[in-house]
């Protein structure tokens, strides 16, 4: 790597930090992670095509984590009274969840905080840049995502 190649990945890495540091300061609920919250908001989503809930598998693959890991969710959002789980009347082996109220106005509060904010952006950079950017990150996601598959084992994880 040449000092060009090298004073540019420590730029990205900046602003890639930088990113995050902003995120985090300014993150709508403190008391919750953000995989919590993204749980939250997939929730609501599965759920609105089925109103009796979701079972862990289904929220599972939707997230594309291990079942045990949104256990592990479900059981700190039911903790926190933002989600419930139920039997599943037909399967009664099944157990479905819902959002609650609760739960419900969080995920209205941080869409609300999180589509202002957002909207701000693409007024700020105007609809070409802003598309330019989604376009940008894909393709840094998509190589990032690549290039760690291909390190040794115990790197990049």
């Amino acid at each position: 790597m040449d000092s060009t190649q090298r004073e540019i990945a420590c730029k990205l890495r900046d602003v890639f930090m930088r990113y995050r540091s902003f995120c985090r300061r300014h993150w709508p609920n403190r008391a919750m992670t953000y995989r919590e919250l993204m749980a939250l908001f997939r929730l609501r989503e599965i759920t609105s095509l089925n109103k009796e809930g979701v079972t862990i598998s289904e929220i599972s693959q939707s997230l594309r984590v291990t079942s045990p890991t949104v256990t592990q969710l479900i059981n700190s959002l039911e903790a926190s009274g933002l989600v419930k789980r139920s039997i599943d009347p037909a399967d009664r082996r099944s157990i479905r969840v819902t959002l609650t109220a609760e739960g419900e106005k969080i995920v209205k509060e941080a869409s609300t905080r999180f589509f202002s904010l957002h909207s701000g952006l693409i007024e700020h950079l105007g609809q070409d840049r802003s598309l330019l950017l989604i376009d940008l990150l894909s393709e840094c996601i998509a190589y990032f995502n690549k290039a760690t598959k291909e390190l040794p084992t115990g790197e990049g994880k």
